[in-house]
Protein backbone atom coordinates (compact mmCIF):
# COMPACT_ATOMS: atom_id res chain seq x y z
CA UNK A 1 0.00 0.00 0.00
CA UNK A 2 2.93 2.63 0.40
CA UNK A 3 4.61 1.68 -2.35
CA UNK A 4 1.57 2.50 -4.60
CA UNK A 5 0.92 5.83 -2.19
CA UNK A 6 4.35 6.68 -3.03
CA UNK A 7 4.24 5.81 -6.65
CA UNK A 8 1.06 8.03 -6.87
CA UNK A 9 2.31 11.29 -5.41
CA UNK A 10 4.89 10.33 -8.14
CA UNK A 11 2.99 10.62 -10.60
CA UNK A 12 1.12 13.39 -9.70
CA UNK A 13 4.29 15.42 -8.95
CA UNK A 14 5.42 14.28 -12.62
CA UNK A 15 1.94 15.63 -13.95
CA UNK A 16 2.21 19.10 -12.39
CA UNK A 17 5.51 19.46 -13.71
CA UNK A 18 4.58 18.93 -17.14
CA UNK A 19 1.68 21.00 -16.46
CA UNK A 20 3.96 24.18 -15.52
CA UNK A 21 6.58 23.25 -18.42
CA UNK A 22 3.73 23.91 -21.19
CA UNK A 23 3.84 27.15 -22.07
CA UNK A 24 0.47 29.40 -23.25
CA UNK A 25 1.04 30.52 -26.80
CA UNK A 26 1.13 34.53 -25.94
CA UNK A 27 0.65 37.89 -28.21
CA UNK A 28 0.58 41.56 -27.66
CA UNK A 29 -1.54 43.13 -30.50
CA UNK A 30 -1.15 46.79 -31.22
CA UNK A 31 -4.24 48.17 -32.32
CA UNK A 32 -4.54 51.74 -34.72
CA UNK A 33 -8.83 52.74 -35.53
CA UNK A 34 -10.90 55.46 -36.31
CA UNK A 35 -11.18 58.78 -34.44
CA UNK A 36 -13.44 58.36 -31.88
CA UNK A 37 -14.05 54.79 -31.75
CA UNK A 38 -11.14 53.65 -29.10
CA UNK A 39 -14.00 52.86 -25.83
CA UNK A 40 -16.01 50.61 -28.41
CA UNK A 41 -13.58 48.90 -29.53
CA UNK A 42 -11.61 48.49 -26.19
CA UNK A 43 -15.19 47.29 -24.47
CA UNK A 44 -15.72 44.94 -27.59
CA UNK A 45 -11.83 43.56 -27.14
CA UNK A 46 -12.15 43.15 -23.51
CA UNK A 47 -15.29 40.74 -24.32
CA UNK A 48 -13.14 38.34 -25.80
CA UNK A 49 -12.17 35.32 -23.71
CA UNK A 50 -8.74 34.90 -24.60
CA UNK A 51 -7.71 38.56 -23.87
CA UNK A 52 -5.96 39.55 -20.77
CA UNK A 53 -5.63 42.64 -20.62
CA UNK A 54 -6.94 45.57 -22.99
CA UNK A 55 -5.53 49.75 -23.06
CA UNK A 56 -6.09 52.47 -24.55
CA UNK A 57 -2.97 54.34 -25.57
CA UNK A 58 -1.14 57.70 -26.51
CA UNK A 59 1.41 57.49 -29.05
CA UNK A 60 1.14 55.93 -32.39
CA UNK A 61 -0.84 53.01 -31.57
CA UNK A 62 -4.62 53.25 -30.13
CA UNK A 63 -5.03 50.42 -28.38
CA UNK A 64 -2.81 47.85 -26.91
CA UNK A 65 -4.10 44.18 -26.53
CA UNK A 66 -2.77 41.21 -24.26
CA UNK A 67 -4.16 37.55 -25.86
CA UNK A 68 -3.30 34.57 -23.65
CA UNK A 69 -4.84 31.10 -25.69
CA UNK A 70 -4.76 27.70 -24.98
CA UNK A 71 -3.08 26.95 -28.45
CA UNK A 72 -1.45 28.99 -31.41
CA UNK A 73 -4.49 27.46 -33.31
CA UNK A 74 -6.97 29.40 -30.43
CA UNK A 75 -4.71 32.27 -30.42
CA UNK A 76 -4.58 33.12 -34.28
CA UNK A 77 -8.46 32.76 -34.41
CA UNK A 78 -9.06 35.08 -31.72
CA UNK A 79 -6.17 37.90 -33.55
CA UNK A 80 -7.62 37.05 -37.16
CA UNK A 81 -11.32 36.54 -36.96
CA UNK A 82 -12.35 38.29 -33.79
CA UNK A 83 -9.64 41.34 -33.48
CA UNK A 84 -9.27 42.39 -36.44
CA UNK A 85 -12.44 41.83 -37.74
CA UNK A 86 -13.87 44.41 -35.21
CA UNK A 87 -15.00 47.44 -37.59
CA UNK A 88 -13.40 50.59 -36.62
CA UNK A 89 -9.94 48.73 -36.91
CA UNK A 90 -7.64 49.97 -39.30
CA UNK A 91 -4.74 48.17 -38.52
CA UNK A 92 -2.77 45.87 -36.52
CA UNK A 93 0.79 45.18 -35.41
CA UNK A 94 1.24 41.45 -33.95
CA UNK A 95 3.72 40.62 -31.56
CA UNK A 96 4.34 37.17 -30.98
CA UNK A 97 6.18 36.21 -27.63
CA UNK A 98 9.36 33.21 -28.20
CA UNK A 99 8.50 31.84 -24.56
CA UNK A 100 12.15 29.90 -25.01
CA UNK A 101 14.16 33.32 -24.40
CA UNK A 102 12.68 33.39 -21.10
CA UNK A 103 11.76 36.67 -19.84
CA UNK A 104 8.58 37.84 -17.00
CA UNK A 105 5.33 38.28 -16.45
CA UNK A 106 3.46 39.97 -13.90
CA UNK A 107 0.46 37.88 -12.41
Amino acid sequence: MAQSSRQSHANNTKIRKDVEEIQMPTAYILVNCTLGSEERIISEISNLPDVKEVRGTYGVHDVFVKVKSDNTEAMNHTITNKIRKIPGITSTVTLVVIEEQGGKESH
